[in-house]
């Protein structure tokens, strides 16, 4: 196998891992639409302040939901660190890398909440 070659496949393995995370990501929210449509009176919130939720969680590290919530959460993005700079080596740069997944982890983080908000008006209509 070629060095193109090679490229090539940890390209679309780097893209079937992002088409999995997202699936993940729109499972969760599907999972806590359904919460919130069996529980109307759930107390939606939204958490702009970064790394706010995490603390909350690694306080709660005795209990299984945060324990899950954090350790999955990192068991998600830890192919994103070495399939990426395998898949594309100009990323290999560490502020590169660092950079295109906060952007990542940043676009996850919005369509978290513009689905959540999307969820909350679709609601507060029917």
């Amino acid at each position: 196998m070629d060095m193109e070659e090679g490229s090539r496949v940890w390209k679309t393995i780097f893209v079937v891992y992002l088409v999995l995370l997202f699936i993940l990501v729109v499972i969760k929210f599907q999972e806590l639409a359904e919460r919130i449509a069996s529980n109307r009176e759930y107390p939606w919130s939204t958490n702009l302040v970064p790394f706010a939720s995490i603390r909350t969680q690694l306080g709660h590290m005795t209990q299984w939901w945060a324990v899950k919530n954090v350790v999955g959460n990192i068991v998600c993005f830890i192919p994103w660190g070495f399939l990426m700079p395998l898949a594309y080596p100009k990323v290999q740069k560490f502020w590169r890398m660092l950079g295109i997944a906060l952007g990542g982890i940043l676009a996850i983080e919005i369509f978290q909440l513009l689905t959540g908000w999307a969820h909350l008006m679709w609601m507060t209509l029917y």
